[in-house]
């Protein structure tokens, strides 16, 4: 099961849900020296010292480019390009005191930073690269933090996403809607827990799953979560739960491209049970 301060934090209401906490929270299930408060207190510091240098009536050039100087230039904060895969590049605490991360991490830092300066901050969900949409009185701008803080045009997100899908991708309304902090949340843990199957870490994998299934309890959860975590729990040799994850799955996607697979499996899985009987 997601750990117990996790789940509880995430049954609140949304308008509730801080997502630094929320992420830091699920962090100190594998940091169990975590200090949540330190890094909260960290947050708000960066905050006053961006403060310092705009406030939300300042130009676009002014905003954005006294925030990128804190974050990238004086603090260090970069994307790791060479470890993408590292497991660390997903969590809060790794971020702050490795000055590094991956696109929804650095989006995170810049979120959390830029509200508590008093900019409008919030992320946007690109297919495959996360990014942040700033707001100030009169303008707005998509910032990539993996990049430096780079400004995005409508082109260089459409470059983006053909770096993503190998081919060219338009560019959707849907692509730039805001991302809402549950959805958030969903988005980073099934990062984790993709990244944690490639491994074949398969206790992280499910444990990212089940905090997944607890952000979403008031639905949004697709069927191919069931699929996925059925594949979780065969791994770790739990066949009651991978038969009942599959079952779920066919039940509301009868008709996908794998159901033969997975009807497949079950069969498999039934058999194998049986012969254990």
């Amino acid at each position: 099961m997601a750990g117990e301060l996790f789940r509880r934090y995430v049954a609140r209401q949304e308008p509730d849900i801080r997502l630094a906490e929320a992420v830091l929270l699920y962090a100190s299930d594998y940091y169990p020296q975590l200090n949540l408060t330190k890094y909260i207190l960290w947050l708000d510091a960066q905050g006053y010292r961006a403060r310092e240098r705009f406030d939300p009536g300042s130009s676009q050039a002014v905003a954005i480019g006294g925030l990128n100087d804190l974050l990238f230039d004086e603090l260090g904060f970069h994307g790791n390009a060479e470890q993408y895969y590292d497991e660390r590049n997903s969590y809060l605490n790794e971020v702050i005191d490795r000055r590094t991360g991956i696109p929804i991490t650095l989006s995170l830092v810049y979120i959390e930073i830029g509200r508590r300066a008093g900019l409008d901050v919030e992320g946007v969900g690109l297919p495959g690269h996360f990014v942040v949409r700033v707001r100030g009185r009169e303008w707005e701008a998509l910032v990539d933090p993996f990049n430096r803080g780079n400004v995005l045009t409508h082109e260089d997100c459409e470059q983006l996403m053909t770096q993503v899908y190998g081919r060219p991708s338009p560019l959707m309304p849907h692509h730039l809607r805001p991302v809402g902090h549950r959805a958030f949340l969903a988005r980073w843990l099934n990062n984790l827990q993709s990244l944690h199957a490639h491994q074949e870490d398969w206790p992280r994998a499910l444990h990212a799953m089940q905090a997944m299934e607890a952000v979403l309890r008031h639905g949004g959860i697709e069927p191919e979560f069931y699929r996925t975590r059925g594949l979780a729990h065969f791994k770790l040799d739990n066949f009651a739960d991978a038969e009942r994850d599959w079952l779920t799955y066919l039940t509301h996607a009868p008709d996908a491209p794998d159901a033969p697979a997975i009807r497949q499996n079950l069969h498999r899985l039934r058999t194998s049970l049986a012969r254990r009987n």
